[in-house]
């Protein structure tokens, strides 16, 4: 699969974390670990922020369109 930044950026230090990730058969597991961890890190983060928010949306959502 080719991604688009891949297309026109041919210096690999601007390439972005996806696209280094998505060359994953180039490099060592040495790499590629902390890569990930640190693909990882801002979703995580943005789970712990609104996991209360969701959680209360989908049971809004449960309450609210269940079939009585």
């Amino acid at each position: 699969m080719l991604e688009q930044p891949m297309l026109f950026l041919k210096r690999t230090e601007l390439k972005t974390l996806s696209v280094f990730i998505a060359d994953a058969d180039k490099y060592s597991g040495n790499v590629l670990l902390p890569a990930s961890v640190i693909f990882m890190i801002p979703i995580f983060l943005l789970y712990l922020l609104f996991s209360e928010h969701l959680d209360n949306g989908l049971t809004w959502g449960y309450h609210s369109f269940r079939v009585k």
